[in-house]
């Protein structure tokens, strides 16, 4: 969503994030949103402030391997 007032604009974006580090049977669900603000310049748009707002983490995701997705697959 993005909200523009002339050269400037608030864009709220919202995220899922999966991790899991190397060795580490079980991962990590992240839900969240981006809370930005942006500056129209002669160059295009840039950010003026980025934040990031937790919605919901859950530490129990399924364990196992990662897979491949169908378009990793030769």
């Amino acid at each position: 969503v993005v909200d523009l007032d002339g050269d400037r604009a608030c864009a709220r974006t919202i995220i899922n994030g999966f991790g899991r580090l190397e060795g580490d049977a079980h991962g990590t669900f992240t839900l969240g949103l981006y809370h930005d603000m942006l500056t129209r310049t002669a160059g295009g748009w840039l950010f003026e402030s980025r934040r990031f707002e937790t919605l919901y983490v859950d530490h129990d995701f399924p364990a196992g391997a990662p897979q491949a997705s169908s378009s990793e697959i030769g």
